[in-house]
C-alpha cells in the first residue's frame, strides 16, 4: 500500500498543507460516492431484477443502460487518475505497488466494458439477442467504480490519521520563538531568532521564551520546560546550567551563550522526528508492500495463464479475456488497502485526541509488545498544582516565625510550590512582619537558601506581630536568640537540611504522618535551628487509577519514578495501583532508572563504567516527552527492550483515562 507523502517546505504551514491534502481527497471521495451509488445500482439491477426506467429496460434499453454506467464511471476515473499514474509508473519501474493492481483491475474492467458496449450495438444492429446479452455480461463498470471508491476511502483515512499528528507538528513550529534579545557591546538589541549564531550572548527576561539552546552565563531564574520535557514544575537555572530553546522563563533574568541554533536545536530535532513519523510506515505496511511486490506480478501472471489456457482449450477470445479480467478484478486486495490505514487512523486519531503523539508507525505497532510503562508523578499521575495542606512546628519554635521565613524565601518566586506557600501564608499568617533576606539562591534538588538582612533579630521580627496575650511574641523573641542578621535561612527537603547540618528528627513523627497521606514535605530552618515543616498535597488526577488499571490489564508492569520521598511515593503508588515506585531520584538520574528497566536491572559493565557522575547512562539516545505524559516504555526481554513505544506524549495522566491511546 502506498503511503501518502506530504512534503513541507520552509515557510509552509504543515497544518495548512495537510488540510489541503485532506480536502482534495475528500472531494475525490464525494465525487466517487455520488457517481458510484447509482452506478452500483444499475450494474446489479438486471441480475437482481431491480426496477429500471423503461428506456433502460429490456433488450432495446441495453445500450442506454451500458452507456449510462460508462458516463457515471468517467468522473470516478478522472478524479482518481493519480491511482492510475502511480500504479502504471510502478509497473514501468518493475516495482509494482498496490495502486498497480487497482489500476490494472479497474482499467481492464473499463476497457472490457467499452468492448461490451460495442458488442451490444452490434447485436442490436444484427438483431442478435444473444450478442446483446453477451455484451451486457461484459460490462463491469460498477466493479471499477467500487474498487476506486474504496481505495480512495482508505487514502482519506490515512491522510486524516497523519493530519492529526500534523496539527501537533504545526503547533511545534509555532512554539519556536520569533525574536531574541542579543547583547551587543553591552546593549540589548532585538533580532530575529533565526539570525542568532553560535556564540552570541543573549538576554532572557521573565515571561520570555528562550530563543535557542545554550548555557546560562549570569543571573538565574525558574524555567518552565514542560513543552519540551513534560516536567510540570519549573526548573531553577543558574550560571552553567543548560537551557533549551522554546522553554519559558517564569521569573528571574539571565544572560546566556547560544550553543545550538537553527536545525540543531532540541525543538528542531523534535520537529524532525514528527516529520519523519509523517512519512514512516508501520512494519505491517512494509509487509503489505513486500507482499504486493510478489502478489501483484503473480496475479498478473495468473490472469495471463487463464487467458492462454482457455484459448488452448478452444474457448473464444471473448470468453478467455473475460476470465483473465475476472482474475484481475477479483484478486484486487481492497481489504488490504483499507485495513492498515483504517487501523492506523483509529489508533493515532484517538491518541492525538487525547494529546498523545506517536513517533512512528513502528512505535505504534511495537506498543502492543510493551512490557513496562514508567511514568513521573508530578503533573502526570497528579495535577501538578500543589497546595499547602499541613504545618508542623518544631519544638521551641513559633509558627509565625516559620511563616516569616517561608514568605521571605518564596515571596518573589513564581514556582508552583512558592505560589502555594504565598497563598497559604496570606490566609494563615496575615499579620506576620516582613523578614528581609539577601543572597537568595536555589540549591538544585534541594530548595532555597538565603541570609537574613538588616540588624533586627529574626525571631523578634517574626514574633513581633504575634498577639502578646497568647505568648507568641515572647516565644518568637526567645526562639530568635542568636539568629540575627547574617543568619542562614533555609526551605527545602531533608537532603538540603542534612547538607546544612540541621537536625530534622524532632519532626519525624509528623513528617511520617504527612508521607502516609502522600504529602510532600519541605523543612524550614533559621540559623541552623529547625523551625518546622510545610506539607504539600498534589491532587491525584481522577483518571489516573483507571488509566493504571487499563495499562496493567494489557499485561504491562507500571513503574513510577519520582524525586519525592519513599513514603510519599509509596502512598501515591498504592492509591492509583502502581506496581513499583522508585523514589528519591533526581531529574538527572531518571534516565538511568529507565535504562535499568530496559536492561531488567542488568546494566552492562561497559555502560556502568561510562555512566555520568549522577548515575545516568551516557548513551546518546534519551527518552523524549512532550507535555505532561513523559511516558517511557520497555519491552519484556533484555536488550530487546523498547521495541517500539518511543512515544512522545502531551496532556498528563488524564490523557490515558480510558487508555484510548
Amino acid at each position: 500500500m502506498n503511503m501518502l507523502l506530504m512534503t513541507f517546505r520552509p515557510g509552509m504551514d504543515p497544518e495548512a498543507v495537510s488540510k489541503r491534502e485532506i480536502a482534495g481527497i475528500r472531494r475525490r471521495l464525494i465525487v466517487s460516492i455520488i457517481c458510484t451509488v447509482p452506478l452500483f445500482y444499475l450494474g446489479l439491477a438486471r441480475g437482481f431484477h431491480w426496477p429500471l426506467p423503461a428506456w433502460m429496460a429490456g433488450e432495446r434499453g441495453a445500450v442506454a443502460l451500458a452507456l449510462t454506467q460508462f458516463l457515471l464511471l468517467l468522473p470516478v476515473l478522472v478524479v482518481n487518475r493519480s491511482i492510475f499514474s502511480s500504479g502504471f509508473r510502478s509497473l514501468a519501474r518493475l516495482r509494482a505497488n498496490m495502486d498497480a493492481l487497482v489500476a490494472l483491475g479497474a482499467g481492464a474492467a473499463t476497457v472490457y466494458g467499452v468492448w461490451g458496449i460495442y458488442a451490444i450495438g452490434a447485436g442490436l444492429g444484427q438483431g442478435d439477442a444473444r450478442l446483446v446479452d453477451y455484451g451486457l455480461g461484459c460490462v463491469y463498470f460498477e466493479s471499477a467504480g467500487m474498487i476506486l471508491t474504496l481505495i480512495t476511502l482508505g487514502k482519506l483515512f490515512e491522510a486524516m490519521a497523519r493530519g492529526r499528528t500534523t496539527n501537533a507538528l504545526s503547533s511545534l513550529y509555532r512554539m519556536a520563538p520569533k525574536k531574541a534579545t542579543k547583547l551587543v557591546d553591552g546593549k540589548e538589541v532585538e533580532v530575529d531568532a533565526s539570525a542568532v549564531a553560535v556564540g552570541d550572548t543573549l538576554a532572557v527576561k521573565a515571561g520570555q521564551a528562550v530563543p535557542v539552546d545554550g548555557v546560562v552565563l549570569s543571573g538565574e531564574g525558574s524555567v518552565d520546560e514542560s513543552a519540551i520535557t513534560g516536567e510540570s514544575m519549573p526548573v531553577e537555572k543558574r550560571p552553567g546550567s543548560e537551557v533549551t530553546g522554546s522553554t519559558v522563563l517564569d521569573d528571574g533574568y539571565f544572560t546566556m551563550r547560544a550553543m545550538r541554533v537553527g536545525k540543531d536545536t532540541t525543538l528542531s530535532g523534535i520537529i524532525r522526528l514528527v516529520e519523519e513519523a509523517q512519512l514512516s510506515q508501520a512494519p505491517a505496511q512494509r509487509l503489505a508492500d513486500r507482499v504486493s511486490a510478489i502478489f501483484i506480478p503473480a496475479m498478473i501472471g495468473v490472469a495471463v495463464v487463464a487467458l492462454v489456457v482457455w484459448l488452448l482449450l478452444g474457448a473464444g477470445l471473448s470468453f478467455a479475456l473475460t476470465r483473465a479480467i475476472s482474475v484481475l478484478i477479483i484478486t484486487c486486495p481492497c481489504a488490504l488497502g483499507l485495513a492498515t490505514p483504517t487501523a492506523i487512523m483509529v489508533a493515532t486519531g484517538m491518541g492525538a485526541k487525547q494529546g498523545i503523539l506517536v513517533k512512528s508507525g513502528a512505535a505504534l505497532e511495537g506498543a502492543g509488545r510493551v512490557g513496562v510503562v514508567a511514568m513521573d508523578k508530578t503533573g502526570t499521575i497528579t495535577t501538578g498544582t500543589p497546595e499547602v495542606s499541613g504545618v508542623a512546628v518544631a519544638p521551641g519554635a513559633d509558627e509565625r516565625e516559620l511563616w516569616a521565613v517561608a514568605l521571605a524565601l518564596e515571596g518573589e518566586s513564581d514556582h508552583p510550590l512558592a505560589r502555594a506557600v504565598v497563598a497559604a501564608g496570606k490566609e494563615r499568617a496575615a499579620g506576620v512582619a516582613e523578614l528581609q533576606v539577601t543572597g537568595l539562591s536555589s540549591v538544585p534538588g534541594g530548595g532555597l537558601k538565603a541570609m537574613v538582612a538588616g540588624g533586627a533579630d529574626a525571631g523578634t521580627a517574626a514574633g513581633a506581630a504575634a498577639d502578646a496575650s497568647d505568648g507568641a511574641a515572647a516565644g518568637g523573641a526567645d526562639a530568635g536568640a542568636g539568629a540575627g542578621a547574617g543568619a542562614v535561612c533555609l526551605i527545602g527537603n531533608a537532603r538540603l537540611m542534612g547538607q546544612e547540618g540541621v537536625d530534622v528528627s524532632p519532626l519525624a513523627e509528623a513528617v511520617t504522618g504527612f508521607a502516609k497521606d502522600a504529602k510532600t514535605v519541605d523543612y524550614l530552618a533559621l540559623g541552623g535551628r529547625l523551625l518546622g515543616a510545610l506539607a504539600f498535597s498534589d491532587t491525584v488526577r481522577p483518571t489516573s487509577a483507571e488509566a493504571v488499571r487499563e495499562i496493567r490489564a494489557m499485561g504491562a508492569k507500571t513503574v513510577m519514578i519520582t524525586g519525592d520521598a519513599k513514603t510519599t511515593a509509596d502512598a501515591v503508588a498504592a492509591e492509583v495501583g502502581i506496581d513499583e515506585a522508585i523514589a528519591d531520584v533526581l531529574p538527572a538520574g531518571k534516565e538511568a532508572e529507565i535504562r535499568k528497566l530496559q536492561w531488567n536491572g542488568n546494566v552492562p559493565a561497559e555502560v556502568a563504567a561510562s555512566s555520568d557522575d549522577d548515575g545516568s547512562a551516557s548513551a546518546d539516545a534519551k527518552p523524549m516527552a512532550m507535555g505532561g505524559m513523559k511516558m517511557e516504555s520497555t519491552g519484556d526481554t533484555g536488550a530487546k527492550a523498547m521495541p517500539g513505544m518511543d512515544m512522545g506524549a502531551s496532556g498528563g495522566m488524564a490523557a490515558m483515562g480510558s487508555m484510548d491511546a
